[in-house]
C-alpha cells in the first residue's frame, strides 16, 4: 500500500507516519524469541518446584492456571528440564544489612497432618465488620471449617474449632 493511501487511511500526516517508520526501523532486533516463557514465569515454575517436592508438572500447571497463567504440563515439563534461570544482579541490590531469610516449609505427608488456622475481619456492605475463622488442611489444601465469629476473642476461636 502506497503511503499516501497509509496517511489518508489513518487519517494522520505524512511527517507522522515517516517518523513512526523511521522508530521501527532503528529498534534492535530482540535476541529472545517471541514464543519464549518469560524468565518471571519460569522462576516462579522453579520456585513452586522447588518448595514443594511432590508437586507435579499437571499440577504446577492446574496451580498457575488458578492464578489466570495458562501455560500447559508439557511447557512446565521443559522448563523444569532446563538449565535453572540465573539471578538477575540488577534486580537485588546489594547491600551490607541486607539479609535473606531461608524460605521453611512445614510438610503435610497425609490428611489431617498439618492444618492452617486463620482470623481476617470482612466488611459486610462496608459497614460491619465480621470476623471470620478459617481452618485448611496442609495436605489437600481442603478447606475445613469456616465460623463468624463474634469477635476476636481466643474462647470463640476454640469454640469454632
Amino acid at each position: 500500500m502506497p503511503r499516501r493511501r497509509v496517511t489518508e487511511h489513518l487519517g494522520i500526516a505524512r511527517s507522522t507516519l515517516y517518523r513512526w517508520l523511521h522508530k521501527i526501523e532503528d529498534q534492535v532486533k530482540v535476541s529472545t524469541p517471541v514464543n519464549k516463557t518469560p524468565t518471571e514465569i519460569a522462576s516462579l515454575i522453579w520456585e513452586m518446584a522447588k518448595d514443594n517436592v511432590g508437586i507435579g508438572r499437571v499440577r504446577i500447571a492446574n496451580q498457575l492456571g488458578l492464578l489466570n497463567i495458562f501455560i500447559s504440563a508439557s511447557t512446565v515439563r521443559n522448563i523444569l528440564n532446563r538449565p535453572k534461570p540465573k539471578k538477575d544482579s540488577k534486580s537485588s541490590p546489594k547491600s551490607k544489612n541486607n539479609f535473606i531469610q531461608e524460605q521453611r516449609s512445614i510438610p503435610a505427608w497425609y490428611p489431617n497432618h498439618v492444618w492452617s488456622i486463620d482470623t481476617t475481619e470482612v466488611r459486610c456492605w462496608g459497614i460491619w465488620i465480621i470476623h471470620v475463622f478459617v481452618v485448611i488442611d496442609h495436605f489437600s489444601r481442603k478447606v475445613m471449617a469456616v465460623v463468624p465469629l463474634e469477635g476476636p476473642n481466643a474462647g470463640w476461636n476454640i469454640n469454632a474449632l
